[in-house]
């Protein structure tokens, strides 16, 4: 091995070294930004989880309500029912009888 050979091996380790560090400071930037975009995904899903909670809530509130209603109104109708078959009935026994 002559001299050249040695400086062109050893320009080619520093080369290697070289590319190397870069790599590593490539791989760190991208487990950064990763682990920073990871984090940013954390919040934003855990609102997002806050924002549909507090909606779900509300239409299990104005459902209660809706079915309160519904429950208020069909007793009003079954009571109106009951009276008019009672005035249904109070008629039919003050009716005439019918021919035969």
């Amino acid at each position: 091995m002559g001299p050249d050979t040695l400086v062109d091996l050893a320009a080619l380790v520093g080369v290697s070294v070289s590319i190397l560090g870069y790599l590593h400071a490539i791989k760190r930037d991208l487990l950064a930004e990763v682990g920073a975009c990871r984090s940013e995904l954390k919040g934003e899903i855990q609102a997002c989880r806050s924002e549909l909670k507090s909606e779900i809530q509300a239409c299990r509130s104005g459902l209660e309500a809706d079915v309160a209603d519904v429950k208020s109104d069909i007793a009003r109708l079954d009571g109106r029912l009951t009276t008019i078959e009672q005035r249904t009935y109070d008629l039919s026994t003050r009716l005439p009888a019918r021919p035969a």
